[in-house]
């Protein structure tokens, strides 16, 4: 480099010369050519070229690695979080599994003691009940003992009064019975002395120019509604009810009212019917 510039000084020297001698010669001289480039200047040159390239080539590894670094330190940091969800989720199943297993021993442990005192109590009912059995035991047999001590003595008089008095409720029992049965008798000959008189009521005579068929039409006619089954409300009324005596039903609804156990009852007062007994009308 400090040859480049002497040599310049020694051309830049050189050339007032020669234009001094083209002058005194004034003859007229084509410039001399260039000089030949500095080849210590150039490699100079390319170095200090190559060496920025070099620093620039290392700028941008070192960026690229910053950038890798980077990406590495990010993958690192999404791998430790997926790592730490991952065993979080871990610690919540096996703490899920405990307190299922720990609700589960509850349970069994629950059941087991329910058992127990389940268990227990059928044990102290079943001794409760052997010790009343035992007690109801020995209470008959204090008691049998007291019966035949007194069947055996002497002159005790409750036999006698025991069948007086079995002979008593018999005689009561029967004249209970007739006393239903003759309530029952005269509500029947009640309804069917009202059925009678029912019929003897004299009723409007028929048209002067009326046939007997057409009288006797007229007579059913004017008893209808009266003389009517009240359940079919159709046929003719012919059987009261015992023992409440209402002469309210046909033949077909009397059989029937007997005969179910869910339809027997009057249909007029309620009352339970026992039986039915046909009542024949006079004319």
């Amino acid at each position: 480099a400090a040859a480049a510039p002497a040599a310049e000084g020694e051309d830049e020297a050189a050339a007032p010369a020669d234009k001094d001698a083209n002058a005194e010669g004034e003859e007229e001289v084509a410039p001399p050519p260039p000089p030949p480039p500095d080849l210590p200047a150039v490699a100079a040159a390319k170095a200090v070229k190559a060496a920025q390239q070099a620093a620039d080539s290392e700028d941008e590894a070192d960026e690229a690695g910053e950038d890798e670094a980077v990406e590495e330190s990010e993958a690192e940091v999404e791998a430790r979080k997926r790592a730490k969800e991952e065993e979080a989720r871990k610690r919540a199943k096996e703490e899920e599994a405990r307190q299922r297993a720990e609700a589960r021993a509850r349970r069994e442990a629950a059941n087991e003691a329910r058992k127990l005192k389940e268990e227990a109590d059928a044990q102290l009912a079943a001794a409760r009940d052997m010790a009343e059995k035992r007690e109801a035991d020995a209470r008959f047999e204090a008691a049998k003992e007291a019966a035949e001590l007194e069947v055996t003595s002497p002159g005790a008089p409750w036999a006698e009064q025991l069948r007086l008095l079995r002979q008593a409720q018999e005689t009561a029992k029967v004249e209970a019975a007739k006393v239903e049965a003759a309530k029952a008798e005269a509500k029947v000959a009640e309804a069917a002395a009202a059925a009678v008189a029912a019929e003897a009521l004299p009723t409007a005579p028929p048209a002067g120019q009326r046939t007997k068929a057409k009288s006797a039409d007229a007579r059913k006619s004017s008893r209808k509604g009266e003389a009517e089954c009240v359940i079919c409300l159709d046929a003719e009324q012919t059987h009261v009810l015992i023992p409440c005596g209402h002469f309210c039903l046909c033949s077909v609804c009397a059989d029937k009212c007997i005969a179910s156990p869910a339809e027997q009852k009057c249909p007029v007062c309620r009352e339970v019917a026992i039986s039915a007994v046909r009542v024949w009308r006079t004319a």
